[in-house]
């Protein structure tokens, strides 16, 4: 005698189309996504991170 297993079937999940980046709105995007950080920002976050440390203890 031979025993059947129940095998469950996974679903797949369709592949989606992704977006595509045109225009203006992509040449701003990539502008801002590439430009460095500015001195006084840098000196914002790293007082902001400090200041995070010291809450949490």
């Amino acid at each position: 005698m031979s025993k059947k297993r129940k095998v469950k079937k996974m679903a797949v999940k369709p592949i989606e189309q992704t977006v595509e980046l045109r225009g203006k709105f992509a040449q701003d995007f990539l502008k801002e996504v590439t430009k460095k950080p500015s001195p006084t920002s840098i000196e914002k976050n790293q007082r902001a991170l400090q200041l995070l440390k010291k809450m949490r203890g």
